[in-house]
């Protein structure tokens, strides 16, 4: 999924599936009057009225099909006393991959959802970006593909109003982004099978990653390794 960022105000945002993070408690299309302009129909839709905010709770919402915002997944986070960045997370998460089972290309985040939240704005544009990157993690390599599968979400847009992308966000976005990255790269390398990744193998890529961002990296041979008592190591690598 490729990170995008949108300006302009919700006149000019356009997507599948808008995110809104609300707590419990909270009025959803009251919740911020950019959110109530993107989605006007908002306040006459009927399942608008059971939503609650509750904690893991998630809400799909449907406007006219023709609508630039046709749908809103209202995201529960609980009660806001209780909030912290990693409930955001998980609540982030568990939207995205609802949007992969519903097959949304492009979803759509406020950036005024966020910077109402406790936690600092840039902070949690970055937790964002890192959570809904990591919520579509599988390790894939030796899995026959499935034509079945639902399709995965394209783009996640941060939204913002005004007439540019604050640099300070877009580059908040980007560390979360690298660090889903750097994850998804240690699970790729956990889940693959030793028959396939012997300890060589996996010395030759540690060298790769770190000429490819200019940093040093020092690989023991066997025989630095025995000079140090390595020997669980060493027993493990045969």
């Amino acid at each position: 999924m490729e990170l995008r960022f949108q300006c302009l105000g919700p006149d000019h945002w356009k997507t599948e599936v808008l995110l809104a993070p609300v707590f419990q408690g909270e009025n959803l299309h009251e919740t911020s009057p950019l959110l109530d302009k993107a989605a006007p129909w908002l306040a006459i839709a009927p399942a608008a009225r059971d939503f609650r905010g509750k904690k893991d709770e998630l809400a799909l919402l449907h406007g006219h099909p023709q609508q630039n915002v046709p749908r809103v997944l209202a995201v529960g986070l609980g009660k806001a006393e209780d909030f912290t960045p990693a409930v955001l997370r998980e609540a982030l998460a568990a939207a995205v991959r609802r949007c992969r089972a519903l097959e949304a290309e492009s979803l759509l985040l406020p950036e005024a959802l966020l910077s109402r939240l406790p936690g600092g704005r840039d902070r949690l544009v970055e937790e964002s970006a890192y959570a809904a990157l990591l919520a579509l993690y599988a390790f894939r390599d030796l899995k026959k593909e499935d034509p079945d599968a639902p399709r995965e979400p394209r783009w996640l847009t941060f939204a913002f109003d005004g007439d540019y992308v604050p640099d300070a966000s877009r580059e908040a976005a980007r560390r979360g982004e690298r660090a889903a990255q750097a994850v998804m790269l240690a699970r790729d390398l956990a889940n693959t099978p030793p028959n396939m990744l012997a300890p060589a193998d996996l010395a030759e890529r540690a060298e790769r990653i770190a000429r490819g961002v200019g940093l040093a990296c020092t690989v023991l041979d066997e025989e630095a390794m025995r000079a140090e008592n390595m020997g669980a190591l060493l027993a493990v690598g045969q």
